[in-house]
């Protein structure tokens, strides 16, 4: 029961996060860069579809869409990761405190306080890495 707690909540809250903020039968565009928001969007323009969590392209040219989309989940993905490593910096500094002298505890806080700054360490290179090879080095569009 409590396998499934962990995997079903966090799925439904990030469902209920890109879910559209409109209900109705209709969805609702954000209007970016003076562009009004219509269904038909105009061509070369990328349509931006509003959800809880901000606009998430999804109409344009393909290379502009496939490209503004990666940017717009690569930016949530590290942002997500670094927040739930610092909230396990944060649970394995607090069960190292409570560990209250019990060698198993306090090395099993040791454990999880590594592996989130070993985390958040991966994420900091990873970000070097792409900015380095991808923008600096190939000249990758949309990664800029």
């Amino acid at each position: 029961m409590k396998k499934l707690l962990v995997f079903v909540f966090p799925a439904l809250f990030i469902f209920g996060l890109l879910f559209p903020i409109s209900v109705s039968a209709q969805a609702r565009y954000c209007g970016v860069d003076g562009v009004p928001a219509t269904k038909n969007p105009v061509p070369g323009v990328t349509l931006y579809l509003d959800t809880a969590i901000g606009c998430i392209p999804i109409t344009g040219d393909n290379n502009a869409v496939t490209n503004a989309f990666a940017g717009w989940f690569l930016g949530w993905a590290i942002g997500v990761s670094g927040g739930l490593a610092l909230l396990l910096i944060v649970f394995s500094g607090f069960q190292i405190m409570t560990a209250s002298g019990d060698p198993q505890k306090l090395q099993s806080g040791r454990e999880l306080l590594t592996s989130a700054i070993s985390g958040l360490i991966l994420i900091i290179f990873s970000i070097f890495l792409l900015r380095l090879i991808g923008v600096q080095i190939l000249n990758i569009p949309g990664l800029s």
